[in-house]
């Protein structure tokens, strides 16, 4: 189901009661791993945002080339990740990876923004990125 191409399934939508079940697995989940991470140090957090943020980059990667082999075209809003839920992924890479401001930048983000972002996307998902997803450049013969 979850690599299956456009239109195979119906799509699940969103403040419906699937969307709800995810919603509460996905706390419980994060409240389990909270739970069970040992940090005892600022190191070992640093090392928890560093692995996440090469994960989420290898899943993103992986999601793009699924896209493309899938043959759903060369969409903007498939191919580059430019919602908000990514911008994750570059604040991870502020975070683990950037010096000074970069990182207190990333650093910040990962503490405040990421909840505004995603909070408002969850609220209003009609945004510009969603808009384009009609936008196709290129579609593979």
């Amino acid at each position: 189901m979850f690599l299956s191409k456009p239109g195979e399934y119906a799509p699940c939508g969103t403040f419906n009661i699937r969307h709800l079940i995810l919603l509460i697995g996905t706390l419980v989940l994060i409240m389990f791993a909270v739970k069970f991470t040992k940090i005892e140090k600022k190191e070992d957090v640093k090392l928890i945002i560093r692995r996440t943020t090469i994960l989420m980059w290898a899943l993103e990667i992986f999601k793009v080339l699924f896209v493309i082999n899938s043959g759903q075209g060369f969409q903007v809003n498939k191919i580059v990740p430019l919602y908000y839920c990514s911008l994750l992924l570059y604040s991870g890479i502020f975070s683990s990876f950037g010096k000074g401001n970069l990182r207190r930048v990333g650093d910040v983000f990962l503490a405040t923004g990421r909840n505004n972002c995603g909070s408002y996307f969850y609220c209003i998902p009609n945004n510009i990125i969603t808009r384009l997803s009609n936008a196709t450049f290129y579609k593979p013969s």
